[in-house]
C-alpha cells in the first residue's frame, strides 16, 4: 500500500467511513492518498490523490471515521499563521483550502 523511498516517508494514517487516508512527505512536500477497499476481496484498492498545500507541514484527521467522510486539514507554514480547514471526502471535487470563518471560532474567555 505504501512504499518508502530515499525521499518519501510515511507521515501518518487515518480512516473515514469509506477511505483510508495515507499522508506522506515526498522530498519535503506533503501529499496524501485516499484508498478505498474493494467490494471484492481479489479486486485492487481504489486510490485517489489528495493534494495538500506545498511547502507546509500538513496533516489530515477524520472527524468521525465511523459515521462519515469529513476531515480536518491542519496546515502550518513558516510565513503564515496555522490554519484549519474542513473537507468532505465523499465529494469527488478537488479540495481547495478554505479556512473556517472567524465568526464560527469561539473567542477565548478571560480567566
Amino acid at each position: 500500500m505504501f512504499v518508502p523511498s530515499k525521499r518519501r516517508v510515511l507521515a501518518g494514517t487515518d480512516f473515514t467511513k469509506h477511505w483510508l487516508i495515507v499522508s506522506q512527505i515526498d522530498d519535503g512536500t506533503p501529499n496524501g492518498t485516499l484508498m478505498r477497499p474493494p467490494a471484492d476481496f481479489d479486486a485492487p484498492w481504489q486510490t485517489r490523490d489528495f493534494a495538500l498545500p506545498e511547502a507546509s507541514q500538513s496533516w489530515v484527521d477524520s472527524i468521525d471515521g465511523e459515521r462519515d467522510d469529513t476531515v480536518l486539514i491542519h496546515v502550518e507554514h513558516f510565513l503564515t499563521p496555522p490554519s484549519l480547514h474542513h473537507a468532505d471526502l465523499s465529494d469527488d471535487a478537488p479540495w481547495r483550502p478554505r479556512a473556517f470563518p472567524r465568526s464560527s471560532v469561539p473567542a477565548a474567555s478571560p480567566p
